[in-house]
């Protein structure tokens, strides 16, 4: 049986949603992040994934992953991202939702994240 993408993000999602791999994560700056972050609109985009209509299919919920890059290590424990755009996100550094970028995702979003290293 060949190896799917479908394969690939189950093997991550338990890897990661499980926080296993937390405890041995090393952070550095300018490290290449993934965060899966939740979203709720009214249209979801074509990156969206786990889509969930509301009880009256109105609205929508889902996640988008975001391709950040690590800024600074806070001295409490947390990380401060930077966006394409420039935006700083504090976030927790064993928050279930942040992973470093795969080697697949570090070669096809290579564009995104040489944007983000501009801005450092």
């Amino acid at each position: 049986m060949p190896y799917s993408l479908e394969t690939k993000k189950t093997f991550h999602s338990c890897l990661y949603t499980d926080n296993i791999l937390a405890h041995f994560m090393k952070w550095e700056t300018h490290d290449l992040v993934v965060y899966s972050k939740q979203k709720h609109s009214v249209s979801p985009g074509p990156r969206a994934r786990e889509v969930d209509a509301a009880a009256r299919g109105e609205t929508y919920s889902y996640t988008v992953d975001k391709f950040w890059v690590i800024k600074q290590l806070i001295e409490d424990g947390q990380l401060l991202l930077i966006t394409r755009t420039g935006k700083q996100h504090a976030i927790d550094q064993n928050d279930p939702n942040l992973r470093k970028a795969t080697l697949w995702e570090r070669w096809y979003y290579r564009q995104r994240y040489r944007e983000i290293e501009a801005l450092l």
